[in-house]
C-alpha cells in the first residue's frame, strides 16, 4: 500500500500551519516516491517547492504548487489501480 496519501496529507497540514521545514522533508519523500513511479515530469516542480521552502522564497507560490503535484497524484493513482490486476499474484 502506498504511502504517498500519508505524505501528501502530511504536506497539507505542514503548509496549512506554515511549517515550511516539515513541508520541506515531506516533499522530499514525495519527490523520491514520484521519481521511483516514474513520474519525472513532476521532478521540476517538486524541486522548487523543497527548494523555496527550505529558503523561505516564493511562499505565496507552494499552495499553487502543492495543488499541482496532489492533482498529478489524483491522476496517478487512477492510472496505477487500473494496471494492478495485472501484476497482482492472488
Amino acid at each position: 500500500k502506498s504511502e504517498i496519501p500519508i505524505v501528501l496529507n502530511d504536506c497539507n497540514t505542514a503548509l496549512m500551519k506554515k511549517d515550511y521545514t516539515a513541508f520541506s522533508f515531506s516533499i522530499h519523500k514525495l519527490k523520491n516516491s514520484f521519481m521511483m513511479l516514474g513520474m519525472t515530469h513532476t521532478k521540476e516542480i517538486l524541486v522548487k517547492l523543497e527548494n523555496d521552502s527550505r529558503s523561505g522564497r516564493n511562499l505565496p507560490e507552494l499552495e499553487a504548487g502543492f495543488s499541482a503535484i496532489r492533482l498529478e497524484w489524483e491522476r496517478a493513482s487512477i492510472e496505477l489501480k487500473n494496471i494492478q490486476p495485472i501484476f497482482s499474484l492472488s
